[in-house]
């Protein structure tokens, strides 16, 4: 009797995401042993279930039992990835030292207040001049009453007179001059219209610049996460690729059997073997997928080349998502925690209070001023012999810039217009956030109704699975139904795989745009 000619066996067994990727380290399975030629081939309706190795028959496991080889104790998970890669992270490290910025900032804002104290040391070199001499012998006369009484008194006509000249005097000329000198200066007017509009503009922009960096670390860490899970589904489809050529081989070797008894056809045993051919292919791509998410693994954790990794996290595990009830509490949740939309609503008040500050520089300041000198010769006492003296003095200075009043507002409205221009940001990013949310929600209704669709399929397969077997074994059925029903379970195994990290990354999705996961 002539075998039924075989049906296509299913073999688009892998995710798109495996056709893109790159060679791996497991090798492709050894090719079909050649049958030999002298050996006898039982003939009949039982041939081929005669042929079948006991192996072949053996009560299949579970698809927990098969893909438990994944799972090491002590192996990869998705936390410890994230945790990796946020500490080595460029891009957190950039927002990091952004915040420190923003730190230096506020700190030299608040210290513009401070009272100034200037500290001053001058020497000066004067050229020589000459100086006026004061009571030379031509010089004004000093009158005198020469009498018996010392007292002086009026002249009279008939007082004697006497002329007394005064020695020459000038002031020296001291050529070397020193000064050490103190100035406090106190902003009086600043304490009472800047200081506390320019620091709250100052922390606005820190608070910011945190903010940013704490979402940037959340992103990394929800792209890491996401990175592990198509790391753990390229493993699962190598794994059930693998098993897949595995199973075509054996329905190859049972084809050209049949062939060489004369139960099947050239044609049969020819699309086998293209069958064989593409479940070898779809194997090649498995691989380099494998290949190419493990280096994304090693490049995010900025592990050494050839780092290896084993799965420690059990993916076939449910997951529970406590998603909000409609998609507008999920959008206010986000709107409410996710911490860029704070980001920019700090830097737009940091730029508004900026520009609030910047327009009281049209005011006239008020200063509190006082001078401390310690001179040689000290310009204040007259006349001086070249000996160190000090003195002080205190001021109120009222001072007003009318001219700079353009650029003031000019400055002010720049500051306006950035502060706008996050105001805008910030919008946009809420009308983002609003699609954001209704796709991670989308997603993740998929993926959980995914997850019971293909339980359901698994348990179908399993069920034609074993009837398949059942009849293999007396004799209803071919080798290629049983390989037919056995590729069907294979790519069933497959799809609950996928499934269940295809949860586990719209969980992560939802909960980064629903902002929970926020630790603060």
């Amino acid at each position: 009797m002539r075998m039924r000619a075989p049906r296509f066996l299913g073999l688009v067994l892998l995710s798109p995401l495996s056709a893109l990727s790159a060679p791996a380290e497991t090798p492709n399975p050894a090719p079909e042993e050649s049958r030999d030629e002298g050996a006898e081939t039982p003939q009949g309706s039982n041939a081929e279930s005669a042929a079948k190795p006991e192996a072949e028959l053996a009560p299949r496991a579970s698809l927990e039992e098969e893909l438990g080889a994944l799972l090491q104790p002590g192996g990869l998970t998705s936390k410890r990835v994230a945790e990796r890669t946020v500490d080595t992270s460029a891009r957190v490290e950039a927002k990091r030292r952004a915040e420190a910025s923003a730190a230096a900032s506020a700190s030299q804002v608040a210290q513009r207040f401070f009272p100034r104290l200037e500290l001053s040391a001058r020497y000066t070199r004067l050229s020589e001049v000459t100086m006026p001499a004061f009571g030379t012998s031509e010089g004004v006369s000093q009158v005198f009453v020469q009498g018996e009484s010392s007292t002086a008194t009026p002249v009279g006509p008939s007082d004697q007179l006497m002329k007394v000249t005064p020695p020459p005097f000038a002031f020296p000329v001291l050529l070397n001059n020193f000064e050490l000198k103190a100035t406090l200066s106190v902003p009086l007017s600043d304490y009472l219209l800047r200081m506390s509009t320019a620091i709250g503009a100052a922390n606005e922009a820190l608070y910011g610049a945190e903010w940013n960096r704490k979402a940037e670390a959340l992103l990394v860490q929800t792209d890491a996460k996401i990175a592990y899970y198509e790391w753990v589904k390229a493993l699962g489809a190598r794994y059930i690729a693998q098993k897949s050529v595995s199973q075509v081989q054996a329905a190859l070797r049972d084809v050209q059997q049949s062939f060489e008894i004369g139960t099947a056809s050239k044609a049969d045993v020819l699309r086998t073997e293209a069958q064989y051919n593409q479940a070898k292919l779809l194997l090649s791509r498995a691989e380099r997928g494998v290949h190419v998410a493990t280096e994304a693994i090693r490049t995010l954790q900025h592990d050494p080349p050839g780092a290896q990794y084993s799965v420690g996290e059990n993916i076939l595990e449910d997951v529970i998502v406590d998603a909000p009830a409609t998609l507008e509490a999920a959008y206010q949740e986000a709107r409410e925690k996710r911490l860029e939309l704070r980001a920019l609503k700090a830097v737009e008040s940091s730029y508004r209070k900026q520009a609030e500050a910047a327009r009281k520089d049209n005011y006239p300041r008020l200063d509190a001023v006082g001078n401390a000198i310690y001179a040689n010769p000290n310009q204040r006492i007259i006349p001086n012999l070249g000996t160190w003296d000090g003195t002080w003095d205190a001021s109120l200075v009222l001072s007003w810039t009318p001219t700079a009043i353009p650029g003031v507002q000019s400055g002010a409205r720049a500051l306006d217009a950035k502060a706008a221009e996050y105001a805008a940001q910030r919008q946009a990013m809420e009308d983002g956030l609003r699609m954001e949310v209704a796709q991670a929600l989308s997603a993740l209704e998929e993926a959980q109704s995914a997850v019971i669709t293909a339980r359901e399929v698994l348990r179908a397969s399993e069920e034609g699975e074993r009837v398949s077997r059942e009849l293999f074994r007396v004799g209803r059925a071919t080798a290629l139904e049983l390989s037919d029903a056995q590729t069907n379970l294979t790519r069933a195994r497959l799809e609950l795989f996928f499934s269940h990290v295809e949860v586990r990354i719209a969980r992560e999705r939802l909960m980064h745009a629903l902002g929970r996961d926020v630790t603060e």
